[in-house]
């Protein structure tokens, strides 16, 4: 095969949005060292500190859901290293599949923590001004299902078509 294994678009994807998922399970799984006020809390203060004053969620030790979407991305996150591991082997089949399966969780999990926003009647995020909910939740958040979704259309599509490793 000549040329890269994925385009390259979605190797800076990979590369780009799953450091920022690793920061961000960092961010949770560290909490309370990661809070502002926490000996970690430096390394997240830009953009943790306004993001926790705009989804209350986050700086809620309490909330099992936080936890359990941050178990998730480690899986996401592995999935992603692996499909990495097969660009540089040059196994296209392997990479497609398995940057399809990280972008359908990314894209899955991210609708899910939406919807369970919605039904609890914007419990974490009721407090905002609407265009501050709009521009710092809603549209950060979306960029996390559309961009996926573009990633496992173009990959399941090659693999409909049978891309070869």
């Amino acid at each position: 095969m000549t040329g890269p294994v994925l385009p390259r678009w979605i190797l800076v994807w990979l590369c780009v949005g799953y450091a920022i998922i690793a920061w961000d399970v960092a961010f949770v799984l560290l909490r309370p060292a990661s809070l502002p006020d926490g000996s970690l809390g430096a390394l997240w203060a830009i953009p943790y500190a306004r993001y926790i004053a705009v989804d209350h969620s986050y700086a809620d030790l309490a909330n099992p859901f936080i936890w359990a979407q941050a178990i998730m991305s480690l899986f996401e996150l592995a999935l992603v290293l692996v499909a990495l591991g097969a660009v540089s082997r040059r196994h296209p089949g392997r990479a497609h599949l398995l940057a399809f399966c990280a972008s359908a969780l990314t894209a899955a999990k991210t609708s899910l923590i939406l919807l369970v926003e919605a039904l609890s009647g914007f419990a974490n995020i009721g407090h905002n001004a609407p265009l501050d909910a709009v521009l710092l939740y809603l549209l950060p958040n979306a960029v996390w299902i559309v961009v996926p979704l573009g990633v496992a259309f173009v990959t399941g599509r090659r693999l409909l078509r049978g891309v070869g490793d």
